[in-house]
């Protein structure tokens, strides 16, 4: 629960009603923000039928997006927002990467989830150290709404540096600009 007392959009509350999902009919559609406290008991049943499922299949992209936000508060909230002793692994944050990567494979053909997994995933490849601050990030990384995090992090720090930016990097910065 937030500061607001609003519940977590990912937090499965086991005292709200939930209506078993009727074989062979479609689940209920979900709003863009789902939130599981505020979808309607039919859905929620889909929403529990679809993770007790192994989160496969298909279904309506709101019920991953359920599901993504809980990974990212594992991540963000729990991880980085809580002591220096998080309870959150880099084993851990490796299995929800790969967690992640499987649900891109399924459902990456949703460009608003793609967009924001792909981002999610830089996150956890910087926690994990897996981006290299010195190699410039590879130019196919063209057409993102934002530049990979990566070159946002490298020109950053070479700034607070005081460092100049070197060609490969400039040439990076370029090619990855939206604008």
């Amino acid at each position: 629960v937030s500061a607001r007392s609003i519940p977590d959009p990912a937090l499965i509350d086991p005292t709200l009603p939930v209506r078993r999902h009727p074989p062979g009919c479609p689940r209920p559609q979900l709003p863009y923000w789902p939130s599981y406290s505020e979808i309607p008991p039919e859905a929620r049943g889909a929403y529990l039928e679809w993770l007790a499922g192994g989160r496969k299949g298909e279904i309506d992209i709101g019920y991953v997006f359920l599901f993504f936000y809980g990974l990212e508060r594992r991540i963000l909230l729990d991880r980085l927002a809580s002591s220096p002793h998080s309870p959150v692994t880099d084993e851990e944050v490796a299995q929800i990467a790969d967690e992640v990567r499987r649900l891109l494979a399924l459902y990456g053909d949703n460009g608003s989830f793609q967009r924001y997994a792909t981002a999610f995933l830089e996150v956890c490849e910087f926690l994990l150290g897996r981006i290299d601050l010195e190699k410039a990030p590879e130019l196919v990384e063209f057409g993102r709404s934002d530049p990979p995090l990566a070159l946002r992090l490298g020109l950053g720090t070479r700034v607070a540096q005081g460092k100049p930016i070197p060609a490969d990097w400039a040439l990076a910065w370029l090619h990855c600009d939206p604008e």
